[in-house]
């Protein structure tokens, strides 16, 4: 994967988010209040079929370290952010999410 790859916002189909961009108000609409964090990276990528390994190496690309298999709330725990934060950081090529406090 290249680096202009990562910076490319993620399409998913049209059901998946409106016009088919995933965008940070999506993600918290979609996905707030769910449970998230008990999820993996892969489960993610599968719900909204994209490739969990271009939503990988997004991460990977902002310094956020985590495996697709591991939980959305270790990776943002060790990250020093929110679950959901890591999910836009995942899927939408801009997003920079702010480390907590």
């Amino acid at each position: 994967m290249t680096p202009a790859q990562c910076s490319q916002p993620c399409s998913a189909p049209p059901d998946a988010a409106p016009r088919g961009e995933i965008t940070a108000k999506y993600v918290e609409e979609a996905f707030g209040g769910t449970g998230m964090g008990n999820k993996s990276l892969a489960d993610v990528a599968t719900r909204l079929h994209l490739e969990v390994g271009v939503m990988h190496s997004r991460l990977a690309s902002k310094g956020i370290e985590g495996s697709e298999t591991e939980s959305l709330k270790a990776i943002a725990t060790r990250n020093g952010l929110q679950p959901l934060d890591v999910v836009k950081a995942a899927v939408i090529g801009d997003f920079r999410p702010v480390p907590n406090p």
